[in-house]
Order: C-alpha cells, then structure tokens, then sequence
C-alpha cells in the first residue's frame, strides 16, 4: 500500500475489442479504407501507414495500428534492477500487468486484496473517443474492453518512483504516474467514479 503506479502508452487498440470495434464501424456506415473521422494525432504515437497509402490517414491504418510490445523497456528494467545497475532495487518493482482484454480489470490479477487506483489516466487515442460515441459504449465498459491509451502498468515503491519513471520515458516517452495501490479492498478505481471494477 502507498506504492505509485506508472503508465506506459499504447499505440492503439492493441489486440482486443475488435469484435465490438467491427460491430461500431458498420453501424457508423464508416469505410476501413476512408479516411478516419477524427482527428488521429497523439502524443508518442504514429500511425504505421498500410503499403502503397496516400493521402489522409484511413480509418482501417488507426484501428490496425501495430500493437506495442513492451519487452523493452520492461524486461530491460528487470534485468538492469536485478544487476545492480538500474533505477532501482529489483524489489521495489511490485508489480506488471499488462491491460489487454478485460481492461483495467487486469489490475485485480496482481493481488488478493489490494486495490488499484487511477487519479491521472494518461490519455485516451482519439479512436476510443469515436468508437465510444458511435457505439454509445459507456465509460465502464470501454474501460473494460480497451486499454484507453494505457498498455502497461508497473507498480514501484513510492521512494524510487520518480527515478523509475525518468528511466523508462528515456526509452519510452509518454509514460506517467498513474496512481497508486491501495488498502480499500480488492477493487480497481478511477478518476471517473463510473470505472470500478471489483471483479475481472
């Protein structure tokens, strides 16, 4: 309790809610290979443009954005913690999850009695903003198919957090402290009252 979690972005949807983000894009009458209709910009992201593209960025090129895969810089801290020459002593990183499908209902996996709480989100991509609109899908429930911008969560001892932190955003930008664990019970909470999750 009173350990800080850090946010690392994502680069999209990653690999989960396509069913549900199929079943908004046909309802919008929206085409894959028209153009998006948002704006697509976001910080510490691009979008990997599909071959032989031109013109605007498609709405298929921002839903199919290539997963980030995490094993740099998470495995490197790892390593670097366990030898001595990192951020920190290998014991004060707590705890990994990663947020696939089922959301921030992952964090619930890290402890039998444990909470998780999220004050400064890190920013949601522009797509989870259009999908939730288009599909009149609630806060909750997005927050339980998609990671929201957030791909990864690691759990650091308060008195190292900052240096954790500095260390990650030098091979990943965009990383932030998130929140904090807590001693409310086994129950993930939010800046946004209507995301609570107590079960996965």
């Amino acid at each position: 309790c009173g350990d800080l979690l850090i946010g690392l972005p994502s680069s999209g949807i990653h690999s989960n809610g396509y069913t549900l983000v199929r079943a908004i894009v046909e309802r919008s009458g929206h085409s894959l290979i028209g153009d998006a209709p948002f704006d697509t910009s976001h910080p510490g992201r691009e979008i990997e443009r599909f071959p032989d593209s031109e013109g605007e960025i498609s709405l298929g090129e921002v839903l199919l954005n290539p997963t980030r895969i995490y094993v740099d810089p998470v495995v490197d801290l790892i390593l670097e913690c366990r030898g001595g020459s990192g951020p920190c002593e290998l014991s004060d990183i707590k705890a990994i999850a990663h947020i696939t499908g089922g959301g921030l209902s992952n964090l619930l996996r890290l402890h039998d009695s444990l909470g998780w709480h999220i004050e400064t989100p890190l920013p949601p991509h522009p797509e989870f903003e259009w999908l939730a609109k288009s599909g009149s899908v609630d806060s909750k429930e997005m927050h339980r198919t998609f990671n929201m911008g957030m791909g990864m969560v690691i759990a650091v001892s308060k008195g190292c957090s900052g240096s954790v932190l500095e260390w990650i955003s030098e091979r990943l930008p965009g990383a932030s402290i998130v929140g904090s664990v807590t001693d409310n019970g086994r129950i993930v909470t939010h800046s946004d009252p209507a995301v609570r999750f107590d079960s996965y």
